[in-house]
């Protein structure tokens, strides 16, 4: 028994920080979303269910992720050569129009619940059990982002958001129902009913443009855009550095005589980096020891300045436009 413990307990050990904060977070959404539905339906809140839909629908997303994690660490393979990193973006991008469509559904049930005079919780036992999922949310949610920043995992980050949603809800459950509890023994109880259905109606609301900018960065990366403008500069003004390893004269040269062409492209925690030169025959990274000696520097330089992602650095050498024409006349 001991050794089998030893055992359990090495293999998590060396996980990495991605794969053992998904499995915890795939077995706290579990609990959390099973709890909170099983509790929703006993004390008949909408909001509460609301939560609880937010933790099913998450159970998924974590599973899911744990397999993309696995997949994306595996690397490549014969049906994709180019690795699993667009499951990444795919799963992230399904996951933002899954919340977004949870959180209409969820508004327009709100509404029709107003409009039918409001419904009758168990105010203060909502109150209660959401103020505790609401401390469990915040605990994983610091949890989540530690290991986000720790392994630079798309897949985390989305994660964050999603405890964070979830934490904002239940907090707001917990503040809405303890509200209602006080005011149903006073003269504003006749209000007390519409409280369930309007903090569903208001968590929606506040809640919505999270997953709505997650989709679209999302489909963005699927579809080739520029997702973040910032990191492109940084990416397009990084390069000249690798030119300055080599020497002053040959940083000058580059400026003269050299038309440098850089793109990227995110996709999931990959970065795709393209670089195109363009060299005259006579310049001296015409010799393939320099180009060599460049794209090292360049694939250096640039996997220190992104450590937590994934960096692909394609360095392209081409004839300058000049000596194209001379071959083409030649």
């Amino acid at each position: 028994m001991l050794n089998l413990i030893r055992k359990y307990t090495s293999r998590v050990r060396s996980n990495n920080p991605e794969q053992t904060a998904l499995k915890v977070s795939l077995f706290a959404t579990a609990l959390l979303g099973c709890t909170a539905t099983l509790f929703a339906i006993w004390a008949d809140s909408a909001a509460l269910l609301l939560d609880g839909a937010f933790g099913l629908s998450d159970i998924l997303f974590s599973w899911a992720a744990l397999k993309v994690s696995r997949l994306i660490q595996n690397g490549h393979s014969k049906n994709y050569p180019f690795g699993y990193h667009a499951f990444e973006a795919f799963l992230n991008l399904v996951n933002a129009l899954m919340a977004m469509a949870l959180l209409v559904f969820s508004a327009l049930m709100a509404l029709i619940a107003i409009s039918h005079g409001g419904r009758h919780p168990h105010s203060l036992a909502v109150a209660i059990f959401a103020l505790f999922s609401a401390i469990v949310c915040l605990l994983m949610w610091r949890f989540t982002d530690a290991k986000a920043k720790e392994s630079g995992s798309a897949l985390l980050k989305l994660d964050v958001v999603n405890w964070q949603i979830d934490g904002l809800i239940t907090l707001a459950i917990s503040i809405g129902f303890f509200m209602a509890t006080l005011i149903e023994h006073t003269f504003l109880a006749r209000f007390a009913p519409y409280f369930d259905p309007m903090i569903v109606l208001f968590v929606c609301i506040i809640a919505f443009p999270e997953p709505l900018s997650i989709f679209k960065r999302f489909l963005k990366q699927l579809l080739g855009a520029n997702t973040m403008p910032a990191l492109s500069a940084r990416i397009n003004s990084l390069y000249t550095l690798a030119f300055l390893q080599n020497s002053p004269t040959f940083h000058a040269c580059i400026h003269e005589d050299l038309d440098i062409e850089c793109k990227s492209l995110e996709l999931g925690r990959m970065i795709y980096i393209w670089i195109e030169l363009k060299v005259p025959c006579d310049h001296k990274l015409a010799q393939l020891c320099h180009q060599f000696e460049l794209r090292t520097d360049l694939e250096r330089l640039y996997r220190h300045n992104f450590k937590d992602r994934n960096v692909c650095v394609d360095v392209i050498f081409t004839p300058a436009k000049q000596d194209l024409q001379f071959l083409q006349f030649a």
